[in-house]
């Protein structure tokens, strides 16, 4: 029986998946724009997968979507600042 976790905010959620690095956690997808669905509410979603390539889906309304938003693109720069400060592009 598969195991569901609640957290009190999607950010919680996103920060645990990927604290699981030691798994091969990363961000699969995420989006570099924040959708506005058609009754004005604002929509993110981001998709981690972990190292055995069990994915992950992380949803997100409203303001928390803003937050969601703007810690992945946090997260993605930091990876991309990594890499380059260790001479390795891809």
């Amino acid at each position: 029986m598969e195991e569901k976790v609640a957290y009190n905010t999607n950010l919680k959620a996103l920060d645990q998946l990927l604290g699981l690095k030691r798994l091969g956690a990363k961000i699969w997808r995420s989006p570099d724009t924040i959708s506005t669905l058609s009754n004005g509410l604002s929509y993110y979603i981001v998709e981690v997968t972990i190292g055995d390539g069990i994915p992950y889906t992380i949803q997100a309304y409203g303001e928390e979507a803003i937050q969601l938003f703007l810690e992945s693109q946090k997260m993605k720069l930091n990876l991309l600042i990594s890499v380059s400060t260790q001479g390795v592009v891809s």
